[in-house]
């Protein structure tokens, strides 16, 4: 474990409100699956955008939870992230005249009629409820829920350049290499973050400029670069010890917001639209595989511990349909015999993500039922590669898209940042962060990141903390980083 990083609690004071709730701003942030726009090839196409405590262009942005619309009825708890031990103020105000009514808050707190604040000091994550019953009208209700916790997102040295859409590789020695990305165009620069010293240096310029590309740490401690926005069905090798960028083999077809997954053999199964191709890095060419048995776009690829391959998701890139529907389906990659074969579904979802848990089930979540009017979800999945099915497991604290998804050294799942678009109202975007714990197959608030982003990057470092870099915050590429501890 590195040392020389202080491990104090950050608090970041935002709140939850649900049910009659503010208009008050909110922190959000960013994570998961990227996308662009555009017209997919083999492949697909992408489509993203993100914020803390400030109104974005185009959308709000928050830390806890899901602000309502300007009611009658109003909490929130300053700090609404705290340290064990530490106390918050939770505030209130109606906007009814309360003579002849009753106001009370749960958790033992009873009546605070006549009262606006009031000083917790909550042992674990709470949620306070706060209820004004009107006579002869009815009630109305308003939450806010206070995190408690050790943990906490601290900045870090930033980038040269802002992205997004970009990939993060974790190196044998240690080191994070940030590849390409967008910032009002592809990006062909790539860096390098030294969790050492907290610091980013220049890795070279890859040979193309890309978004929405794929990068694979090989077995030859090479990192293998596949496909991007800038339609060119190219790939090219990055060489940690001489930090330098080569072209290889060229894939069959141009390829964006693909997959590509390291199989047990060495060899990378890349695989997106309808055609799949198996990269080998003995000879530096790719050779076709078998095809998928549903074109997709924007779908995850998870390799299982037998071997195989799971793709879940995606969606129908629009030269096939007219537009981005969402596949509710998933199929599974078997590199023996070469071939794709449909599995249970773990929902309609375009760009989800996924993560295989320690008992070798994997946990999926996330994403949109399509471009057309999309909603962002909050439900989980837990797909069993011995059953070959899904089910439904308890669902994000938060509904979310474009977000990250990353397994920790203790076997639980940190969900970070990401857009929320439910129907039709303006984007909101998401600094709030939860972890999920497979024991309890539930998920909790944790810490707010110092920035609210989407469709930024996640990478478990070797010392158990997780990296979150880039992304974007409303319409503008972050350069900014940041450490869960």
């Amino acid at each position: 474990m590195n040392t020389s990083v202080a491990t104090k609690s950050v608090l970041v004071a935002v709140a939850m409100a649900w049910g009659c709730g503010s208009s008050e701003p909110k922190i959000n942030g960013t994570g998961g699956a990227p996308g662009s726009g555009g017209v997919p090839s083999e492949g697909g196409a992408p489509g993203s955008s993100s914020t803390s405590s400030w109104v974005g262009s185009g959308g709000t942005v928050t830390c806890v939870g899901d602000n309502s619309a300007l009611g009658s009825l109003g909490l929130h708890a300053t700090p609404a992230v705290i340290a064990p031990g530490q106390s918050t103020t939770l505030t209130w105000y109606s906007h009814v005249d309360t003579t002849g009514t009753t106001m009370t808050m749960d958790n033992g707190i009873g009546s605070v009629l006549g009262k606006t604040s009031l000083v917790v000091r909550p042992a674990q994550t709470t949620t306070y409820t706060l209820t004004l019953t009107l006579a002869d009208i009815g009630s109305l209700q308003d939450k806010v829920t206070v995190v408690v916790t050790e943990k906490a997102f601290v900045r870090t040295g930033s980038m040269a350049e802002p992205r997004s859409r970009h990939t993060a590789t974790l190196l044998l020695d240690g080191k994070v290499l940030i590849a390409g990305g967008w910032d009002g165009g592809d990006l062909p620069s790539a860096e390098l973050y030294n969790p050492a010293t907290g610091a980013f240096t220049s890795a070279g310029t890859m040979t193309a400029a890309r978004s929405d590309h794929t990068a694979t740490l090989l077995t030859n401690d090479k990192v293998l670069i596949v496909g991007g926005n800038s339609w060119a069905a190219s790939a090219e090798l990055y060489d940690p010890p001489t930090q330098t960028f080569s072209a290889t083999g060229s894939p069959g077809v141009t390829r964006e917001s693909h997959t590509a997954t390291l199989l047990e053999s060495g060899k990378v199964l890349v695989a997106g639209g309808t055609t799949a191709e198996i990269y080998d890095p003995a000879s530096g060419t790719f050779s076709a595989t078998g095809n998928l048995t549903v074109a997709r776009s924007q779908f995850v690829a998870t390799l299982l511990p037998d071997g195989k391959v799971l793709l879940v998701g995606g969606s129908v890139p629009p030269t096939d349909t007219g537009n981005h529907d969402g596949l509710d389906s998933a199929e599974i990659y078997d590199p023996t015999t070469g071939t794709f074969a449909p599995t249970g579904s773990c929902g309609q979802r375009v760009a989800p993500v996924a993560a295989l848990l320690t008992d070798g089930t994997v946990l999926v979540g996330g994403g949109w039922s399509g471009f057309e009017g999309y909603f962002d979800s909050k439900s989980l999945t837990i797909y069993d590669p011995a059953m070959g099915h899904s089910t439904v497991t308890g669902g994000m604290a938060v509904s979310r898209a474009l977000f990250s998804m990353t397994l920790l050294a203790d076997g639980s799942v940190l969900m970070v940042g990401g857009l929320q678009h439910v129907g039709g109202s303006e984007d909101t975007y998401l600094a709030n962060a939860e972890i999920y714990d497979p024991s309890g197959r539930s998920s909790t608030l944790t810490a707010c990141m110092t920035a609210a982003r989407y469709s930024h990057t996640a990478t478990l470092l070797a010392d158990g903390r997780v990296l979150v870099a880039g992304g974007i915050r409303s319409v503008t590429s972050l350069a900014s980083a940041e450490l869960y501890q």
